[in-house]
């Protein structure tokens, strides 16, 4: 299962990419924010991301997105079994799956544009 979260920082890009996943047919779990709301904060989002990953960390994957990408990671990465990257790039992304089995993807809002991510 692949889970996504985001908050207001990342709330459009959010939307953006489940659009592409339902057109895709491919399965996802959101675990919010499910709307635009711009006093949520990322740690919780990230937090049920993390959670849903580690329910089966062969299998499960995640995207958290906030303003940056670099809080939501550094947040992921405090759980166990979880190796989130922030990438902005394909390339980069594929690289750190393959090199350094990253299970959660960290994008920044601000800064990837949707057809990137």
């Amino acid at each position: 299962m692949l889970y996504i979260g985001a908050d207001h920082g990342g709330f459009g890009l959010k939307e953006k990419i489940k659009e592409f996943l339902t057109t895709a047919k491919i399965d996802f779990t959101d675990v919010g924010n499910y709307k635009l709301d711009m006093k949520d904060d990322y740690v919780d989002f990230v937090k049920k991301v993390a959670k849903g990953v580690k329910m089966d960390l062969k299998n499960n994957k995640g995207i958290v997105i906030c303003r940056s990408g670099v809080g939501s990671a550094g947040t992921a990465n405090k759980y166990d079994g979880i190796m989130a990257v922030n990438t902005n790039t394909a390339t980069m992304a594929q690289k750190a799956r393959e090199d350094n089995d990253a299970n959660i993807l960290a994008l920044g809002g601000d800064y990837v544009d949707p057809s990137t991510a």
